[in-house]
């Protein structure tokens, strides 16, 4: 397969590169009128280097997309949607809607500075990156991350299989609806964790923040950890074991906790559990 080699390039051209293929860009600046849109719509097999994106939609219906050390500035709205297979590697973004409809996203060492990032994707996985915006991950499935700053509100709602590991999350009614996750070795500092999730275990996690994981089904917590926490786990169904924590819990549904330290436990006349709640201290 021949590739075309394109380096040191400005375009203001609206889909400059439309339907490239096979093709390396190098040190490529696509900027214009604010009007402008899609340099490389409908590409495939492409790699891109030390570039710069600020026309809005640069990326969509690409295949096999490779994006190194490049910005991606406010203006390049929405810049990577119904893709397969895209790699960001040392890439910064600060558009918003950044990735959405995408199979397969591979994000190692970048910045993500996007509002509404990640929606309705499959297969995406972060690596050493940092996230930072409202409303990420919505409504994915097979969502990965790893050694991963998030910070925003509104994180992981209606996902259905998520890994998360060794992260920290800073991040308000997140896990909401979320299904089939497994979240190991993270801080999660935020109110209203996990509202309505299910089938989520919680290993040698950290958690902070007021009311998490209530109406929620199948919760298993590993040597977790609670903090500054209170009214806990209102009719949900939850097991497993938690360490020396400070924590109060409200009206559990079912299961079974085995606690360092026993917590404040309140069951109020709205109780539904029917004893089938327990707690035990450890010994």
């Amino acid at each position: 397969m021949k590739i075309k080699y394109i380096s040191h390039e400005t375009s203001d051209v609206e889909r400059a590169y439309f339907g490239s293929k096979n093709t390396f860009f190098e040190s490529i600046e696509i900027s214009g009128p604010a009007d402008g849109e899609s340099a490389f719509k409908e590409s495939r097999n492409l790699k891109i280097t030390n570039s710069k994106f600020s026309l809005r939609y640069p990326c969509w219906h690409n295949q096999n997309l490779h994006v190194f050390n490049s910005k991606i500035t406010k203006t390049a709205r929405a810049p990577f949607w119904y893709g397969k297979n895209i790699t960001l590697d040392k890439v910064k973004i600060y558009s918003p809607k950044a990735v959405r409809e995408v199979i397969g996203v591979d994000i190692t060492n970048s910045l993500m500075k996007s509002d509404e990032f990640g929606w309705k994707c499959r297969r995406i996985s972060t690596k050493n990156s940092t996230i930072l915006g409202f409303y990420a991950f919505f409504d994915s499935k097979m969502v990965h991350l790893e050694d991963s700053l998030l910070e925003g509100k509104y994180s992981f709602q209606y996902i259905d299989g998520l890994t998360i590991d060794r992260c920290i999350l800073k991040t308000k009614d997140a896990f909401w609806h979320t299904k089939n996750a497994v979240v190991r070795n993270s801080t999660i500092i935020g109110e209203y964790l996990g509202w309505h999730c299910e089938n989520i275990v919680f290993e040698n996690c950290t958690i902070v923040g007021t009311q998490p994981l209530c109406y929620a089904k199948n919760i298993v917590l590993n040597n977790c950890k609670f903090t500054d926490s209170d009214l806990a786990f209102e009719y949900s169904e939850i097991n497993g074991n938690i360490l020396n924590s400070s924590i109060s819990i409200k009206n559990p549904l079912s299961g079974k906790l085995i606690v360092d330290k026993m917590p404040e436990l309140i069951v109020d006349e709205n109780d539904r559990s029917e004893g089938r709640f327990s707690l035990e201290k450890n010994k």
